[in-house]
């Protein structure tokens, strides 16, 4: 505890009564230290106005840590940002100053100065010149940025490539990967770029992410190289990369038609919850296993777990906000909500219209009677089928009657089907009209 802090706390001094004592001292090192005691007391008793003022005072006499300070607080505050910029380019000037944590503070002022000249000025001279700084001080973790600017901005492939191996020599992984990127778009060599993601895949290894076997199986995947793909999603799937796992059971599924390889991948991720295997599996039992009692459960699950999701929990488990990842799942919960509507037991009305009404509230009404009209379709019910789709007809949904025309064409009822192709077209649908035409005929 400092003297200051020791005479207000326990001697009931005031702060304001200490800082004229100071400030009539003659000019000294211990003066200028004591103005920074009483900056940081007045901070803490959020007299903001009474910090900055002292902390400036320091800052005449080339104080660091009131620099420090004052860059902080305007960068906290987003306020002054000239003045931030100010301090902190004055700060990487006293490395070596004997101040706790100096070298952290130092990175912490090049992290912030060049997210400054990246994002908000857009200044890439000046997010180079502190890159730069930044390998001066033996902080390489903008390599990536520097061979970036020195490809795009100035063409000179040299200096990209001597940062590049910088960033390698130092297990940057961006960088590894941004290296084979340049290989495989600009010199078009796909045997470099695989050599260079593997090599950021055996970096990884460490961590146990799986991305570069991730991006590579996916590579390989656009190409219909399913060999090579399967290749990197299984080493994928033993670093327990989610994604991976799920690109291969999405391929057994929809390419290979392999279902017993493909249950064993998703059940590997609806162990832990996630959304995408379950509607994935409610699908797979919908349109090829037709097992009522497997649907049910997956549609149930799917809703239990979407009614009590918490979003807070799951982005600590996960270690980042996976809100965006929740709300992506936003209209698979108005579908499942519907197909709980349709696949339920006839005789539970009370809860199937308690799936009808969340359902109309996740996606608006018309669009929802549309959707279970063609659900009730699908299962041959066809009284319940006419009734969602005159329900979302007489809500102004175009596409329900021009589908409603199509469904009495398939019935050979060509009177109806005329009929809501006219007014389909009269409610402005595009479709071809020789379709009415031909009906006629």
């Amino acid at each position: 505890m400092s003297q200051i802090w020791r005479r207000i706390s326990y001697g009931d001094e005031k702060p304001e009564d200490i800082e004229k004592e100071v400030l009539e001292m003659d000019d000294s090192p211990k003066k200028t230290e004591m103005i920074y005691e009483l900056a940081t007391i007045y901070g803490k008793m959020y007299k903001q106005n009474d910090m900055v003022r002292l902390h400036k005072m320091a800052i005449d006499k080339d104080y660091v840590q009131s620099m420090i300070e004052l860059g902080k607080y305007y960068d906290r505050e987003n306020i002054h940002l000239d003045l931030m910029i100010e301090y902190y380019s004055k700060i990487i000037e006293f490395p070596y100053l004997p101040i706790k944590d100096m070298k952290s503070i130092i990175r912490n002022c090049l992290d912030r100065l060049i997210h400054y000249y990246k994002f908000k000025s857009k200044n890439p001279e000046k997010m180079k010149y502190y890159c730069l700084k930044s390998i001066q001080f033996g902080y390489f973790k903008y390599c990536y940025d520097l061979a970036k600017y020195y490809y795009e901005v100035e063409s000179n492939v040299e200096e990209m490539k001597k940062y590049l191996f910088i960033g390698i020599g130092n297990n940057d992984i961006s960088v590894i990967k941004y290296f084979g990127d340049y290989y495989l778009n600009v010199e078009k060599n796909e045997d470099e770029m695989v050599y260079y993601y593997e090599l950021a895949g055996h970096i990884e290894d460490f961590n146990d992410s799986g991305d570069a076997y991730l991006e590579l199986g996916q590579y390989f995947e656009k190409k219909n190289d399913y060999e090579k793909m399967k290749k990197y999603y299984l080493i994928g799937i033993n670093k327990k990369n989610s994604l991976c796992i799920f690109s291969l059971a999405k391929h057994y599924q929809y390419v290979e038609k392999n279902y017993h390889e493909m249950k064993i991948l998703y059940e590997q991720l609806i162990q832990h919850d996630d959304f995408s295997s379950i509607y994935q599996m409610i699908l797979y039992h919908m349109d090829i296993d037709k097992t009522y009692s497997e649907l049910m459960k997956y549609l149930n699950k799917y809703y239990e777990l979407y009614k009590n999701f918490n979003i807070e929990k799951m982005s600590m488990r996960m270690g980042y906000n996976v809100s965006g990842y929740y709300k992506s799942h936003e209209n698979d919960f108005f579908k499942v909500l519907s197909y709980l509507y349709v696949y339920e037991e006839d005789d539970d009305d009370e809860k199937r219209e308690k799936y009808l009404s969340l359902a109309i509230k996740k996606k608006n009404g018309p669009d929802t009677m549309f959707h279970i009209a063609h659900e009730f379709k699908k299962v041959n019910k066809l009284d319940e089928c006419e009734k969602f789709f005159l329900m979302a007809i007489e809500n102004g949904h175009k596409k329900a009657m021009y589908d409603f025309g199509n469904y009495y064409e398939e019935k050979g009822d060509s009177e109806n089907a005329i009929k809501y192709y006219t007014m389909a077209s009269e409610n402005g649908y595009e479709f071809d009209l020789v379709q009415i035409k031909s009906i006629k005929e």
